[in-house]
């Protein structure tokens, strides 16, 4: 007869600059509430779903101002901008339809569209390849299992199955020249890293590396960076010349709880840490003797 009923609030979030080291360069956002960012490609903006009201915004990191991109009060998730900094791709949880994937032009202008409606209610958009060809997206199935899609973005062509296994495959990033592509496919509660060709799912390659949580291409395509379940922070050498080589790998620091891992810059020189503001002033719990009796005097 006793309930206990747990009341979370949305966090508020500040948003610093660390170096390869772990070393606190700076802030760059005091106070923000979202769920889900990403920097531009140029690093001048942030886009994330905020929570109040839940919709698409743009922050200019330099003035400090964010703007609304979007308006059905809906939550959003999963923010992918295009190679040119024009468009961004989200999630946005849509009524019974689930979490489907849209797009809207960067600058606000135009209406946001549907680009793309999966089997599932769990649709995620991942990368953009550079050549802004293809968007690759993390799309449950019927049963709830993860599988990577990839949705033409010019030249015509209908959204396929890139990836699908038993395993949840998902966290998928492209490399630069379009080739290659990594990801985390988990099977049995198991994380592991993979390798593989892209567009075609060819040559597959695992990664030697201990409890992965995901994993994003360098800029010049040299290196992964790869962040762990260990809250640990990696960068991995390597080779897609001919096939891919794994090389020396480094830790470079360790992330603590609560902060977390947000963004790179394109340059791998900082990294978007977010770090939750008044954690313990966020949940409270409230319990409620003799519920059944109190759901009786309802009727």
């Amino acid at each position: 007869g006793t309930l206990v009923v747990q009341h979370w609030s949305p966090p508020h979030a500040r948003l610093v600059w660390k170096d390869r080291r772990g070393a606190l360069l700076g802030t760059a956002v005091d106070d923000i509430q979202m769920q889900g960012g990403t920097l531009s490609p140029d690093g001048g903006r942030f886009a994330y779903g905020s929570t109040s009201p839940g919709d698409l915004y743009v922050l200019d990191l330099e003035s400090g101002v964010s703007t609304r991109l979007t308006f059905e009060n809906q939550n959003v998730n999963s923010i992918v901008w295009s190679p040119d900094g024009q468009r961004i791709a989200f999630g946005r949880l849509f009524t019974s339809n689930g979490w489907q994937i849209y797009t809207k032009a960067a600058d606000g202008t135009g209406a946001d569209s549907l680009l793309f409606r999966a089997p599932g209610i769990l649709n995620y958009p991942q990368d953009w390849s550079d050549d802004g060809r293809w968007l690759v997206a993390q799309c449950a199935d019927t049963s709830g299992n993860f599988d990577l899609w990839k949705i033409p973005m010019t030249g015509g062509g209908t959204p396929e199955v890139y990836q699908r296994t038993p395993a949840q495959e998902q966290g998928a990033n492209l490399s630069p020249d379009g080739k290659w592509i990594v990801y985390r496919a988990d099977e049995n509660g198991k994380p592991a890293l993979y390798v593989q060709s892209f567009p075609k799912a060819g040559a597959k390659y695992q990664v030697a590396i201990k409890n992965p949580a995901g994993a994003a291409w360098s800029r010049r395509g040299d290196e992964l960076l790869v962040v762990t379940f260990d809250s640990e922070v990696f960068m991995m050498q390597v080779s897609t010349s001919n096939g891919f080589r794994q090389g020396a790998t480094t830790r470079l620091f360790q992330i603590v709880p609560p902060e977390y891992l947000v963004d790179v810059m394109s340059s791998e020189q900082r990294f978007l840490m977010g770090r939750v503001k008044d954690l313990s002033a966020l949940s409270r719990l409230e319990v409620v003797l003799g519920w059944p009796q109190l759901l009786e005097q309802r009727k």
